[in-house]
């Protein structure tokens, strides 16, 4: 976990690199963890482990909150990936519950294109994502 501080137009940035990382078709989207299972080879991401990855989040809590399932490790490394995530990206929790949801929902599971178009709606981004 890192102590960094981000200031408004950075984590502004931080939210439009995140919403081009999404559409652009070179993430594959998992369910139920940031860094997921590998399908054909490639890692699966949750929406919020897109944005843990574009952010040089370090590999090494991806990998530990991926590999450590059904330990105190997994919990104590997702947690501390999602700490840096949130201040990337200036999400409080109840947003990033909300974009869990929205990518883990095994009725209805809300595709990468459907959550980059919520996170613009939300945080006002439609007019700079250029």
């Amino acid at each position: 976990m890192t102590d960094v501080k981000y200031t408004d137009e950075e984590i502004r940035a931080n939210r439009i690199a995140w919403v081009k990382a999404l559409r652009s078709g070179r993430y594959k989207q998992g369910r139920g963890g940031l860094l997921g299972q590998r399908v054909n080879g490639n890692p699966t991401y949750c929406c919020l482990g897109v944005a843990a990855r574009i952010h040089n989040l370090p590999a090494k809590a991806l990998g530990a909150a991926a590999l450590l399932r059904r330990s105190e490790g997994r919990t104590r490394a997702t947690a501390e990936a999602l700490v840096d995530v949130a201040r990337a990206c200036g999400l409080h929790g109840s947003t990033q519950n909300k974009l869990a949801r929205m990518n883990d929902d095994m009725a209805n599971p809300s595709d990468f294109k459907a959550i980059a178009d919520w996170i613009e709606k939300r945080f006002g981004l439609a007019d700079e994502e250029g």
